[in-house]
């Protein structure tokens, strides 16, 4: 089930509260000032108060377990006091990326997905500038706690970002819904096509269907989809530059970041093909964002420029370095022409290009498809003997 982001407006934090016109665009650069004294990275906080105090206020008890005779009140996650704590020590403290995580897990909690696409973006830009002296430090050469909390972010932040709301009723007659129950209600409807049984027992026991989830996408205003596809395509675009980042400092240390990008694509994918569904026009360049003082990239496409597109001179010489190429021209036509859907097929063409042939047929065969129909989607000529 969807997971509210919490209300924006309950109660100010210590510091500006990063909203403009309603929209969550805090100014980074405050964020990437050195800290006062000699190091510009601060010190390590691992084993100061504070760090245990934003431990405390993330945790959060599971209401599924079962108290027994000593039922207490849950303990909810504070992330208004999580956000408070994490700016403290990134501006006055450290520059550590397990605080910067955590930062945007707040940020993804109280703003939804303005949020996560506003922490992944500092996350990129306070490992890009401090890099050297990034606490967690490299010790003797040992990147392994370097890299932890990148890997944190992978693991569990993918999975809270299925858990936003990706649907936003306008009316009682429905409610929000989630990445996991669009895909849960996919699973039903395949479900009952072969057990119908078991299918209607799921749908009595709470699962979502598809049509409950369709009614919500469908009471949802335009708008909603707009702004869902603009957030999540930042998000997805700083998670690839953090990615290609981790790739070039750490090699293969560098933890993978597949969950996130992919949870992120398909919400911005989703969000896209609503969006045009409704009616709405894509765009980057909001006039609310059109300052630079928000500290995100500038997404929008100078038309002029368009036919001064530079390429790699010289054959290529690697099939890592062609699939690099067409994931390069995949990201300018997303910026260029949103409404196409020429970008999204070359990424997935891309991302079938790095799967292990089992997983591909896996892919490419699901849900009935037989290899005639594969080949003449593909445009290819069925091989004799595969009749």
């Amino acid at each position: 089930m969807a997971s509210e982001p919490e209300d924006k407006d309950a109660g100010a934090p210590e510091y500006d509260d990063g909203l403009v016109n309603g929209r969550f665009r805090p100014v980074l650069e405050d964020f990437l000032e050195p800290v006062p004294g000699d190091d510009p990275a601060g010190v390590s906080i691992r084993y100061e108060n504070i760090y245990d105090e934003i431990k405390d206020a993330r945790r959060s008890d599971d209401p599924s377990l079962s108290q027994g005779v000593w039922e207490t009140e849950l303990k909810r996650a504070d992330w208004k006091l999580v956000e408070s704590l994490c700016t403290k020590v990134i501006v006055e403290q450290s520059k550590d990326a397990q605080i910067a995580v955590w930062l945007t897990e707040a940020w993804l909690h109280r703003f939804g997905f303005a949020g996560f696409a506003a922490g992944l973006d500092l996350i990129v830009k306070l490992s890009e500038r401090y890099w050297d002296g990034l606490h967690p430090r490299i010790e003797e050469g040992d990147i392994e706690f370097r890299v932890g909390p990148y890997a944190w972010l992978n693991d569990r932040l993918a999975v809270q970002a299925r858990l936003l709301p990706i649907t936003q009723p306008s009316t009682t007659d429905a409610r929000p819904y989630c990445l996991n129950d669009r895909e849960g209600g996919d699973r039903l409807e395949n479900l009952s096509r072969r057990d119908e049984g078991a299918a209607d027992q799921a749908e009595r026991g709470g699962a979502v269907t598809r049509e409950k989830f369709l009614t919500s996408v469908a009471l949802t205003p335009g708008a909603f989809f707009r702004d869902l596809w603009k957030d999540s395509s930042k998000a997805y675009e700083a998670a690839e530059e953090l990615d290609d980042f981790l790739d070039d400092q750490a090699g293969n240390d560098a933890p993978s970041l597949g969950r996130l990008k992919d949870a992120l694509k398909q919400i911005m994918l989703f969000a896209q093909r609503t969006m045009a569904e409704k009616g709405e026009t894509p765009k980057y360049d909001d006039d609310d964002d059109d300052d630079d003082s928000t500290g995100f990239h500038d997404y929008s496409v100078d038309e002029d420029m368009e036919g001064d597109i530079s390429v790699t001179d010289g054959p290529i010489t690697s099939r890592a370095q062609a699939y690099k190429m067409l994931d390069a021209a995949a990201d300018y036509l997303l910026r260029a022409e949103p409404h196409s859907p020429t970008p999204y097929l070359v990424k997935r063409a891309v991302t079938w290009g790095r799967m292990p042939l089992h997983d591909l047929l896996a892919e490419l065969l699901q849900d009935g498809t037989d290899r005639h129909q594969l080949y003449k989607l593909l445009g290819m000529k069925m091989p004799r003997g595969d009749d």
